[in-house]
């Protein structure tokens, strides 16, 4: 999908700015396939954001990494509704090492 190809790119940018292949970002979740109770009564925007790692492998192709990601957008799907609470506990307790890269500008340019 084409927000596949956009999380690929991400990745690959992080990758060649930082030479670390191993990065964990926001992916923003618009939560339609996951039934809420009254949400036909609801207004505004049902959307969350959820921690989404990507490790690239150098012996794969984009093909193969493209597939990748389209099964773990799938697979996180259960996870949609995860109230952030829970999702910082679960990034906190040591049982899950998910890193987070941020690109920064170079001072003096």
């Amino acid at each position: 999908t084409l927000h596949n190809m956009v999380q690929a790119a991400w990745a690959l940018t992080l990758a060649a700015a930082t030479g670390d292949y191993d990065h964990t970002f926001g992916s923003v979740r618009a939560c339609r396939k996951t039934p809420v109770a009254g949400c036909d009564a609801m207004l505004g925007m049902l959307i969350h954001t959820v921690p989404f790692r990507v490790r690239i492998n150098a012996a794969d192709s984009l093909r193969d990494l493209l597939k990748a990601l389209r099964k773990q957008q799938t697979d996180l799907r259960r996870h949609e509704l995860t109230p952030p609470r829970d999702v910082s506990k679960c990034l906190s307790d040591g049982s899950s090492r998910a890193r987070a890269a941020s690109v920064r500008r170079p001072s003096g340019r």
